[in-house]
């Protein structure tokens, strides 16, 4: 199902001065962690979030996935040579994630982290440091 730009001023209009609270929900619906975000990282969230366009500029990453797909069948045709690493949690996008970057890239190196859903940095730190320490080369 297509997403429909008619409704693109809804979801701001509901969540409009209510930014905390629907962030509050969002870190817990989508995490597996659920103790990654804490009151401080919570507010901090919430107050960017309150500022002018924010939440549409937020919305509309999720609003472009139409135009992605339709730019990723063209990058498929060819591939990216160099490596790519593709981070995702196991309460998320899981191994799913491999995938979908194998369609536009050769060289793929996939890692679920475990203990994490959609936000995965703030979930599990430790685990995408080390991923990113294996993957990219050593610093001279």
């Amino acid at each position: 199902m297509a997403f429909s730009l008619p409704l693109r001023d809804v979801p701001e209009m509901l969540i409009a001065g209510r930014e905390l609270e629907y962030l509050k929900w969002f870190h817990n619906a989508e995490g597996v962690n659920t103790r990654a975000f804490d009151t401080e990282a919570d507010e901090v969230y919430g107050r960017s979030y309150a500022q002018p366009g924010a939440l549409r500029a937020g919305f509309e990453y999720y609003r472009a996935f139409p135009r992605d797909e339709e730019q990723n069948k063209a990058f498929a045709k060819h591939k990216l040579t160099m490596p790519v690493l593709g981070i995702s949690g196991s309460g998320g996008l899981a191994s799913m994630y491999e995938g979908h970057l194998r369609h536009v890239a050769e060289n793929v190196r996939a890692v679920v982290v475990e203990g994490s859903g959609h936000w995965v940095p703030e979930e599990q730190p430790a685990a995408v440091t080390r991923a990113l320490i294996e993957f990219l080369p050593p610093a001279y």
